[in-house]
């Protein structure tokens, strides 16, 4: 992992959201009406230990990049002890980047309120030697609101 636990205290993982595949769902109106913006999942305790509520903005950062969405706050994840440490994980589904339905309207609206930017900005560039496959599924951040 890149960085270290005083500086990215918390730990990342990405996953897909059943509803979409890929990025290709940012052009598909119903998927779009479903799940219309990038969110950052967050457990109730890491919410309230930090005075986060649902929805308020948030920019999460790397050692390699930021990365900004709304708070869902939810029971789905739990902190985790790590070595006696309470861990708070987050969590970021990988459907949003560069544009879509969405951010054509945004762009002609405000475009300073849009978020290009890729969730793999946040992940190393890193490899099974073997497999060839990314390591995309864990890896350290700080969360702060933005």
């Amino acid at each position: 992992m890149y960085g270290t636990p005083d500086k990215f205290p918390y730990v990342c993982t990405s996953y897909r959201l059943t509803e979409h595949y890929h990025y290709w769902t940012k052009n598909n109106p119903a998927n779009v009406q479903l799940v219309p913006e990038p969110f950052i999942e967050i457990s109730e305790d890491m919410a309230k230990a930090r005075g986060i509520a649902g929805g308020d903005k948030l920019k999460v950062s790397s050692a390699r990049g930021s990365y900004y969405g709304k708070a869902m706050v939810t029971k789905r994840i739990k902190a985790l002890t790590i070595n006696g440490n309470k861990v708070f994980p987050i969590g970021i589904p990988i459907h949003w980047a560069y544009r879509g339905i969405r951010e054509d309207k945004l762009l002609a609206e405000d475009r300073n309120n849009i978020n290009l930017r890729p969730l793999n900005t946040l992940s190393p560039v890193a490899i099974d030697p073997n497999a060839y496959t990314p390591e995309f599924k864990g890896f350290l951040v700080k969360v702060e609101k933005a």
